[in-house]
């Protein structure tokens, strides 16, 4: 089994929006990833940035003129996928920078199901949130479950049915954001998504003040999460994050 994670684009910003004291500018990274196991279709974590279209609407093209996301022709989706179809796509949250081309890709989709249905209620709080609602999918599988967790991580639910990969609430960056928890790895591996932008705001607690608080879904339950998924690290257990600049290796077993 193999799980890889692909810089699809990255998105230059001032360090002090992303982490307390920071100086300087950061690359964040826009991440999605692939989980392969033997004989079976690859499984994707996150679409990433959805690519231009005609068809893409206003709020996606200010959300692109804003951020100027650099993207990488050789990472990207197509290129990564060489042709093979996908067997499901795990979303960890709605936003458009893990969205990607979600409504076309004609695979399961698992994702926040009551987050889904309340951006379809509620499109213009959504929008404010960063959610699209040109971009969601029209069906998922929640993702939420009521399976025990190792390392304190709560409650989720086995994703795929054979142990490989487990969802992990991790609520505040946004309406149900979920991670990923893959304990067939040695060390175990959390795919925590948007939990914080950068390693540092969690590893030494210097989470972003300020604007950057402003996107937060729910400031309160951000900072909970962001001390569970350091309380996982402090255990032992390794953390991928969806922009944190360092560059993050392939994991094999």
């Amino acid at each position: 089994m193999r799980l890889t994670f692909q810089t699809q684009a990255r998105i230059a910003v001032p360090a002090r929006l992303v982490l307390a004291g920071g100086r300087g500018w950061l690359d964040l990274a826009v991440r999605f990833g692939l989980l392969e196991r033997r004989g079976q279709a690859p499984v994707l974590i996150d679409a990433g940035w959805p690519e231009r279209g005609p068809g893409e609407g206003l709020a996606l093209g200010i959300y692109r003129a804003l951020l100027r996301p650099r993207l990488d022709p050789a990472k990207s989706l197509a290129q990564v996928l060489n042709g093979r179809q996908p067997g499901a796509l795990l979303l960890t949250h709605l936003h458009a920078d893990h969205l990607g081309p979600a409504r076309s890709l004609g695979v399961p989709i698992h994702a926040p199901a009551p987050a889904l249905e309340r951006a379809r209620r509620h499109p213009w709080r959504a929008l404010r949130h960063g959610v699209m609602a040109g971009l969601l999918p029209d069906a998922v599988i929640d993702l939420a479950g009521d399976a025990p967790l190792p390392f304190g991580l709560g409650r989720g639910r086995d994703v795929l049915g054979d142990g490989s990969v487990f969802s992990v609430p991790l609520p505040g960056h946004a309406d149900g954001h979920t991670g990923l928890l893959f304990p067939i790895f040695d060390p175990p591996v959390l795919y925590a998504a948007d939990v914080q932008w950068v390693w540092p705001a969690i590893a030494e607690d210097r989470p972003p003040r300020g604007p950057a608080r402003v996107v937060y879904d729910d400031a309160r339950a951000a900072m909970e999460s962001l001390a569970k998924v350091r309380a996982f690290a402090a255990m032992g257990g390794r953390v991928v994050l969806c922009h944190d600049p360092d560059p993050v290796p392939d994991f094999t077993t």
